[in-house]
């Protein structure tokens, strides 16, 4: 447990990084730069860049109904494995991964659905994206398939978790 004047000292050091003022300082050949250039250190930029900067990859057509609305989704017809890899591929033109593509406990090929959030904005590689998710992928073949075992009911099940899972990731994406 952190005593009361800890907490305060540790406020004040967090309060002095985020004051923009205190993040700038002289430089051999250039005349001001941020000391942090993380995302997280500039709290307006963190507001405002990821609203709505976000793309929802799906195969599960409950999600296209229920957020299509609101939120910027692209659904298309696609097995697990094939909707993983068309993620992979705007991966690869430069979006950054903003939910793991294994996330919730169902696993790859039990479940026919699968969302996933990828940054609207390209830019650079990003490296770790880019090994998240061609390991899901490797991971997908490791799996038995079996989703074209169940019950027509167990189908929507299935979509409600599925979509259960991107919905709740939301609130955090449009954060940071």
């Amino acid at each position: 447990m952190i005593s009361g004047e800890t907490f305060r000292q540790k406020e004040q050091e967090r309060d002095y990084f985020l004051n923009p003022d205190n993040n700038i300082r002289e430089t051999e050949g250039a005349t001001k730069h941020q000391c942090f250039d993380a995302p997280f250190f500039k709290a307006e930029e963190r507001k405002t860049d990821m609203k709505g900067g976000f793309v929802i990859i799906t195969n599960n057509p409950l999600v296209e109904e229920k957020l299509g609305k609101e939120q910027e989704v692209e659904y298309e017809k696609l097995s697990f494995e094939e909707t993983l890899k068309k993620v992979r591929d705007r991966i690869y033109l430069g979006h950054r991964l903003l939910t793991h593509p294994l996330s919730g406990s169902v696993k790859p090929n039990e479940t026919p659905y699968k969302s996933v959030m990828v940054s609207k904005q390209a830019g650079a590689l990003d490296l770790k994206s880019a090994e998240i998710i061609e390991n899901a992928i490797h991971t997908c073949g490791k799996f038995q398939f079996k989703s074209d075992q169940y019950k027509p009911e167990v189908y929507k099940d299935f979509q409600v978790v599925d979509c259960t899972l991107i919905e709740s990731a939301i609130p955090s994406v449009e954060y940071w």
